[in-house]
């Protein structure tokens, strides 16, 4: 597909977006982040205090084989949190009811997403989570119900270096 921002062709299927952080660990300064913030690619702790998980926002794009994912932090609560520790490597983890949280990244060139609720299904050992909206009203709600064009999904990348769209995870688990 070509791109109407960079005039570029794209293949859709390779185009993703992910964030290394929430945004409230990325805002910290070096040392300081390190100081704070006790990280792995799928965990993060801060201030001991504050839980954040790494999850997936699918949504349906036409173009696409598989949804259109956004890799975004979540923050939820420390048994939430605790719970999904727990339950990290077990391959029956997506029999667990779903749980709250708040989304932890903002996303430039699509919704204000910082702070939306959502709910946190696990899904198993090899996959991340998946998020779905509590207020269905909400845009991406309905993108995640009715899909995006392809046209769509470029436009939400737009604001970022293409080799920031390009999922790559340091981890087994999948997008």
């Amino acid at each position: 597909m070509k791109c109407h921002h960079c005039q570029h062709e794209h293949n859709l299927d390779e185009l993703e977006l992910a964030f290394d952080s929430p945004d409230a660990v990325f805002a910290l300064q070096e040392p300081d982040r390190t100081a704070r913030a006790d990280m792995t690619p799928d965990l993060c702790m801060l201030d001991g205090s504050r839980f954040f998980l790494r999850a997936v926002l699918p949504i349906p794009c036409e173009g696409r084989r598989l949804p259109f994912n956004l890799g975004l932090w979540v923050e939820t609560d420390k048994q939430s949190y605790c719970r999904y520790v727990e339950l990290y490597s077990d391959p029956n983890q997506g029999r667990e009811p779903h749980f709250p949280a708040t989304i932890a990244n903002s996303v430039g060139g699509y919704w204000d997403l910082l702070g939306l609720a959502v709910n946190v299904q696990l899904v198993s050992e090899t996959a991340r989570p998946t998020l779905t909206c509590v207020d269905q009203s909400h845009p991406v709600a309905r993108d995640q119900l009715n899909g995006i064009s392809g046209s769509r999904a470029l436009d939400i990348l737009s604001p970022y270096p293409v080799s920031y769209t390009h999922l790559t995870l340091p981890t087994n688990r999948e997008v």
